[in-house]
């Protein structure tokens, strides 16, 4: 199976079309196949056979109990997506079945990866599931995954269950066992387990973000062996942060980061930055890296620190064309004039707050959508790796 990534454009088409599954049983069937082709992640896995040389097994159970009633999940009409935790890469729908008994064998890359179910949209009952893979080869436990809730009807072929709360249950002997059973090529030293975490709620995720952060690798011992890179006025610089560019240990804790060098200050000027929102494969939530934002003088002392209360969510818009995002201007002026360079991270405290901004509402008609004019509110979910475009502009005092 082919992969492509979903951009803003495709993911608001797919959702709008989305919407017709309770009303129309014929686009259902047109929905989940436009799904699978459009960025489907291909974690098949034909037992006995498929080669792990560079990814890994991934193998347990999800179980679905629904006032009682114990079933599982479609992959077909339950939406399921997977994403490296520590970059920028859109999330992959998994669309490969499950076992009627709920058991599931995924090849994965290695690395933290987040797994997200969507179990119930409107009241926004969605399990996310924290785990890293490691990096040799083998099969890894992920555990029997339980999950409970009461049924509430929102669209045919989804999970339709709400108010749900899950638990992890250890059954690595008997998994084992049957994985062994299908697999002579495999060996007991080469199974292993994986460590999950629920990260479904904000606090719980920065709380997850931070430990992730406290054991990634420092790049610098000082702010004065950054890489710094040049800002010009008039143009724009693109910026991705991620665990690529490396961290830092700041005042508040390790971050991923960026750092720039500003022109000589000759008059007074405005550095724009423009934090690009990401695909979380969620409805009505968008993933954003949050910046905090420091300005150093030539000897690399920090003489200001960017209220963060300057954020803006701007909302994302049809006409003019303008996707979703997180904006602040910082006003350079005689009084930091001294300000050499930049670096832009972010917080323990901007991980956990999510911030709301809004996208075009829609009207449902046979055979697709139209503007209602009427901003649909969404989410914005802080996160550790984002892209954020700068501009200087001049003549700001």
């Amino acid at each position: 199976m082919t992969t492509r990534k979903v951009g803003i454009a495709d993911y608001w088409e797919m959702k709008a079309r989305a919407f017709k599954i309770a009303f129309d049983r014929k686009a259902f069937a047109r929905i989940a196949l436009l799904l699978t082709i459009a960025g489907c992640a291909n974690v098949h896995y034909e037992q006995g056979k498929t080669s792990l040389n560079d990814k890994e097994l991934v193998f347990g159970k999800i179980v679905l109990v629904r006032d009682g009633e114990i079933g599982t999940i479609s992959t077909f009409g339950t939406p399921v997506n997977i994403a490296p935790l520590e970059s920028t890469k859109e999330p992959l729908l998994i669309t490969e079945p499950l076992e009627k008994d709920g058991r599931f064998y995924w090849v994965l890359k290695p690395g933290l990866q987040l797994l997200n179910i969507v179990l119930h949209e409107p009241t926004d009952d969605i399990v996310s599931l924290a785990f890293d893979v490691p990096n040799k080869p083998g099969a890894y436990y992920f555990g029997d995954l339980i999950m409970r809730g009461e049924k509430h009807f929102s669209a045919l072929g989804a999970a339709n269950v709400r108010h749900v709360s899950i638990r992890i249950s250890d059954n690595f002997q008997e998994e084992r066992a049957e994985l062994l059973t299908r697999n002579s090529g495999l060996t007991m030293d080469m199974i292993g387990r994986l460590q999950v975490s629920d990260v479904s709620k904000a606090k719980a995720r920065a709380a997850f973000f931070r430990t992730v952060l406290d054991t990634a690798p420092v790049c610098c011992s000082r702010m004065s062996e950054f890489t710094f890179e040049n800002l010009a006025p008039g143009k724009s610089t693109s910026a991705e942060i991620a665990r690529g560019q490396g961290s830092f240990d700041f005042a508040t804790g390790k971050s991923y980061f960026r750092a720039f060098k500003l022109p000589a200050y000759s008059a007074p000027y405005a550095i724009s930055l423009h934090s690009k929102v990401m695909p979380s494969g969620i409805p009505h939530r968008f993933r954003v890296f949050v910046p905090a934002a420091v300005l150093l003088d030539s000897n690399f002392h920090i003489i200001e620190t960017i209220d963060p209360k300057g954020l803006r969510p701007i909302p994302a818009s049809i006409m003019p064309p303008r996707a979703a995002a997180l904006e602040q201007t910082i006003a350079i002026s005689a009084a930091n004039a001294r300000a050499k360079y930049m670096v832009l991270y972010t917080t323990d405290n901007l991980l956990e707050r999510p911030r709301l901004t809004s996208v075009p509402g829609v009207f449902l008609i046979p055979g697709g959508a139209l503007p209602s004019g009427v901003p649909q509110l969404t989410e914005m979910e802080p996160w550790p790796t984002g892209n954020i475009e700068i501009s200087l502009d001049a003549g700001t005092s």
